[in-house]
C-alpha cells in the first residue's frame, strides 16, 4: 500500500492484480482501478483535484426525469414557493413539452451518467417524430439549462454539461413578416375603424413594445408633458388548472433595457390623449393613474387571445393583409402562405421601419428594450444591409472615380 499525504487518498493492490485507487470524499470512499501503479498515480492526482474541485459525485443520484420535473415544479408559479425565482406560465408550459420529448428517451438514465450519446439519441427520436429542428435545438437548449443548475448544487449532481457537448443544432429560417408604410397605414386606418383598441396598436406600430408590456401598461406610466412612455411591466395570464381559474399576473422586464422610457409620436400621444378622455365619459371619472390604459369591455386588464380573435385578425382581414390562421392565406400548392403577419410582427414593423428612416442601431435597440445592440443587428442587420447597397449604388452613380 502506497499511502499519501492526510486526506490525500491512498494506492493498494487489489486481490484481482489491478491497483486500487481510493480517496475520501464527503464522507464516502471513492474508487478507481488501474492496470499499472503509474496509472493509478495519476488516477490519483486527478481525483484530488476533482475533490477539490467539487466534480466528483458521490451518493445516490437521481434520474433525468425525477430531476428534471422536481426542477420544473420549483419555477412553476402555481406551486408552493421553493426558494428560486418563479417562472411564467407560458414558459413553464414550455418546459413541460420539451421535458415530455426528452423524457421518453433518456427519463430512466441516472443524472450522472448522462453522456452526450444518449442527448444525441434523444434530440435525434424527436427529429423522427416529424418535429421542426426549432423544437429539437429547443430541447437541446432546455436540457443544457437544466444541467447547468445540476453542476452548481452542493453537491454536485453532474460532473460536467453533456448537453453543452452536444453541436448546437441549426433552427428553422422563418421567415418574419414585417409591414412596409403602405401596409401599415392601410393596418392603421382599418385599426381606427374598429374602435376601442386603435390607440393600443397605433402604439404596437410606432414603438414595438411587446405584448405583455403593452397591455400591462398603466396611466402613470404616461408624462403628458414630456410626451414619454415608461415600460416597466410585463402583464402576462395564468392559464386555467383543474382546481384554479384564469389569472394574470405581473413579471419585470424582459431584459435589463426592458425597463425604458420612449419617446412617443405626435400620432401616438394624440391618440392616447382621445383614449383617456374616452375613458373618462366612460367611467365618469377621471381613469385612475394606477388603472391600465387599455381594459376589455369589462374594464378589467386585456386578454391577449381575445385580442387576436376580436380585433387583430379582423383588422388584418379588412388591410388585406395576410395574417397566421387566416383561410384565405392558404395556398392549395405550397400549404401556407410563405409569410403572414403576427402581433409581434408589429413589433417587427416598427424596428424596421424605424432603422429604415434613422439607421440609428443604438435608438432603436434602446426603443424595443432589447439587451444589446449586437442582438438588434442580428435580427435586423438585414435591414441595413439593403440601405449599404442603395449607398453604393448611388456613389457609383453619383461619384464617379476619374
Amino acid at each position: 500500500m502506497t499511502k499519501q499525504a492526510n486526506g490525500q487518498g491512498s494506492i493498494f493492490l487489489w486481490p484481482n492484480g489491478r491497483y486500487c485507487v481510493k480517496v475520501i470524499v464527503r464522507g464516502e470512499a471513492v474508487r478507481r482501478f488501474a492496470k499499472t501503479r503509474t496509472e493509478a498515480q495519476r488516477l490519483l492526482r486527478e481525483l484530488n483535484a476533482g475533490k477539490i474541485n467539487g466534480q466528483i459525485l458521490v451518493g445516490r443520484s437521481p434520474t433525468v426525469a425525477a430531476y428534471m420535473n422536481a426542477w420544473i415544479d420549483e419555477r412553476d408559479p402555481l406551486l408552493p414557493q421553493a426558494g428560486v425565482a418563479k417562472l411564467a406560465y407560458a414558459t413553464i408550459g414550455g418546459y413541460r413539452r420539451r421535458a415530455a420529448h426528452l423524457l421518453a428517451t433518456i427519463g430512466d438514465v441516472q443524472l450522472r451518467n448522462l453522456e452526450p450519446a444518449e442527448i444525441r439519441r434523444a434530440l435525434a427520436a424527436i427529429s423522427a417524430k416529424g418535429l421542426s429542428s426549432t423544437t429539437v435545438s429547443d430541447c437541446r437548449v432546455f436540457l443544457a439549462t437544466v444541467l447547468k443548475s445540476a453542476m452548481r448544487e452542493r453537491p454536485p449532481k453532474v460532473a460536467f454539461n453533456a448537453a453543452e457537448l452536444v453541436d448546437h443544432i441549426k433552427r428553422d429560417d422563418t421567415e418574419k413578416y414585417a409591414l412596409d408604410e403602405t401596409e401599415a397605414n392601410r393596418f392603421l386606418a382599418a385599426a381606427k375603424a374598429h374602435g376601442r383598441l386603435y390607440s393600443a396598436l397605433l402604439v404596437a406600430v410606432h414603438l414595438g413594445p411587446r405584448a405583455g408590456e403593452l397591455w400591462g401598461a398603466r396611466w402613470s406610466a404616461i408624462d403628458w408633458n414630456k410626451g414619454t412612455l415608461h415600460i416597466s411591466s410585463s402583464l402576462y395570464w395564468i392559464g386555467a388548472g383543474a382546481n384554479t381559474a384564469r389569472t394574470f399576473a405581473m413579471k419585470p422586464p424582459k431584459t435589463e433595457h426592458g425597463d425604458r422610457v420612449i419617446r412617443l409620436s405626435k400620432a401616438a400621444l394624440a391618440a392616447l390623449k382621445a383614449h383617456h378622455d374616452t375613458e373618462a365619459h366612460r367611467l365618469g371619472k377621471v381613469p385612475h393613474r394606477d388603472a391600465f390604459i387599455w381594459t376589455d369591455e369589462k374594464g378589467g386588464p386585456v386578454d391577449h387571445r381575445n385580442v387576436l380573435r376580436d380585433v387583430f385578425y379582423p383588422i388584418c382581414k379588412a388591410a388585406e393583409i395576410p395574417f397566421v390562421g387566416a383561410h384565405d392565406c392558404v395556398d392549395p400548392e405550397h400549404g401556407r402562405c410563405p409569410a403572414f403577419l403576427t402581433f409581434h410582427g408589429l413589433r417587427h414593423s416598427a424596428a424596421t421601419l424605424a432603422l429604415a428612416a434613422t439607421k440609428d442601431v443604438l435608438a432603436v435597440s434602446r426603443m424595443l428594450g432589447h439587451a444589446s445592440t449586437e442582438f438588434t443587428m442580428d435580427v435586423y442587420g438585414h435591414v441595413l444591409e439593403k440601405q449599404q447597397r442603395e449607398i453604393a449604388d448611388y456613389m457609383d452613380a453619383a461619384v464617379v472615380g476619374r
